[in-house]
């Protein structure tokens, strides 16, 4: 808003003529009345009752009027625009059969273009026989060059899957508590397996007892979420997107060939997903595909095996044509001291994978950074306390690397030194979370919590805990969590947005 100087007054004086109200006199006019409705008569001054309006000729040339139902907003009559009358003279125009209740009487001032250059408004209660006078005012100016700064509203939210339904959840910045918004139930045979949020809303599930991947999109308004496009896909599990959010990939166990790799474009407006020309892309030797990791460069992607072949578990690496989202396999099977392979994260300088299974130990292996070829990193890193972790989170500013804890549900914090080595652990590590089967860990978007899913005890009852990251990198789970989210909870991913 840009102030002009406030003694330079419009003057707007409406008299609404109900029945017993006369005509006649400085601030009415004539009109008839009608059952449950009234004539109404406005008059634009500009100068007879404040002669300093003489001094603003040429700020306003007209008047845009409206009026509206307060209850509904819907307009009850047409809107009218008034040329600005001479200084000194007034202009009269008359309302014909307006309806008595509650009303918002607004006036847009208008320039010679016909821009806005002030507004006004008065809300009303018309009742039969009590005239009403109001005055609206030309007081300030928004002119077209410094149009208002927008409101803008920051949320973030989690999307989490159990067996059988998809919840969202708000994450509350200050505190760390999850709020839920929504909730929908696929049924029995549904297992929703991975949930990947693309940075405008778009959610991409795939859906292993359905055969399908969906769409949906995230309403920041509400948190809900609303389904867009489905695609038949045989039994899918583990999905990821790329850091650009142009391609989704997911992982196809069962084929009449090997396991293989679905690659999508996105569009990048609506998010719809199509599905490439060369996808699937067969993986030779492999069982049962099930989880994938894309290296934030989006030049690399690594997917690990289920069943392994061998006495070892597996992952396979692959390289992303950066056009058409093509893959090209690096090598084959690589082998790791886990008898399988379930998740991966990065060093701090991205130029490390590491790589946890069914067992308490972490393998690392250096990228090589122009073929992607890797090197397992010798000797071994130390052990975790669980006998079986799963996902990880790097914090790459204060070199620590956080891991869960399936067996005894928990989270593990270790140092990393210059070269991202795994050493010691932090001070109250292991942290516990209360309920085993913890698999599944996130940062939020704001960075200052991690977020873990666990599957639960032998009950089912699956649930969210919220760990907040304190200065020194422990961690303290908040006092609201854990957080009920159904029977095994499995995947979830976070998103903030902003609208």
């Amino acid at each position: 808003m840009k102030h002009i100087n406030p003694g330079l007054l419009v003057i707007l004086l409406l008299c609404f003529l109900l029945p017993g109200c006369e005509s006649g006199g400085s601030s009415t006019a004539g009109s008839s009345s009608r059952a449950g409705s009234a004539d109404l008569t406005l008059r634009v001054d500009f100068g007879s009752l404040n002669q300093v309006l003489a001094q603003t000729d040429g700020v306003v040339s007209s008047i845009r009027i409206e009026i509206r139902s307060a209850a509904t907003g819907q307009p009850v009559t047409e809107t009218r625009v008034l040329s600005r009358p001479a200084t000194g003279t007034v202009a009269a125009t008359t309302f014909i059969n307006i309806p008595l209740g509650q009303l918002v009487v607004s006036a847009d001032f208008l320039n010679a273009a016909g821009e806005v250059l002030g507004r006004d408004s008065e809300v009303v209660n018309l009742v039969a026989g009590s005239p009403v006078t109001i005055f609206l005012s030309f007081l300030e100016a928004v002119t077209p060059d410094e149009p208002d700064t927008p409101v803008t509203t920051t949320r973030e939210f989690v999307v989490a899957a159990n067996v059988e339904q998809l919840l969202v959840f708000e994450l509350v910045p200050d505190t760390g508590a999850l709020t839920q918004q929504f909730v929908q139930d696929f049924g029995d045979n549904s297992l929703p397996f991975s949930v990947d949020i693309r940075s405008d809303g778009f959610v991409y599930v795939t859906f292993t007892f359905l055969s399908q991947i969906q769409q949906f999109q995230l309403n920041p308004s509400n948190g809900s979420l609303t389904p867009l496009t489905a695609l038949a896909r045989p039994l899918p599990e583990g999905g990821a997107l790329s850091p650009d959010g142009r391609f989704f990939f997911h992982c196809q166990p069962l084929l009449t060939d090997p396991g293989a790799v679905r690659v999508y474009s996105l569009d990048p407006t609506t998010g719809t997903p199509t599905e490439i020309p060369n996808s699937p892309f067969i993986i030779p030797g492999a069982n049962q595909p099930q989880r994938i990791f894309v290296h934030p460069n989006g030049r690399f992607l690594y997917v690990a095996e289920r069943i392994s072949p061998l006495t070892s578990g597996v992952f396979y690496a692959f390289e992303i044509d950066g056009t058409t989202g093509d893959l090209t396999q690096i090598g084959g099977a690589v082998t790791i001291t886990s008898p399988r392979a379930f998740a991966f994260a990065l060093s701090p300088d991205q130029s490390t994978l590491y790589v946890s299974g069914n067992s308490s130990i972490i393998d690392g292996f250096t990228i090589d950074p122009t073929d992607g070829t890797l090197t397992l990193v010798s000797p071994p890193y130390p052990a975790a306390v669980d006998p079986q972790l799963g996902e990880m989170v790097v914090d790459p500013v204060a070199d620590i690397l956080y891991v869960c804890g399936t067996t005894q549900g928990q989270i593990e914090a270790f140092n990393l030194d210059g070269t991202g080595r795994p050493t010691t652990q932090l001070s109250g590590s292991p942290y516990s979370l209360g309920s085993n089967g913890t698999l599944t860990l996130k940062r939020s978007p704001s960075g200052g919590y991690l977020i873990a899913t666990s599957t639960g005890d032998g009950a089912g009852e699956g649930n969210i805990s919220v760990l907040r990251i304190e200065p020194d990198s422990t961690l303290t789970l908040v006092p609201s969590s854990p957080v009920p989210a159904g029977a095994g909870t499995f995947d979830l991913d976070v998103v903030q947005l902003t609208f």
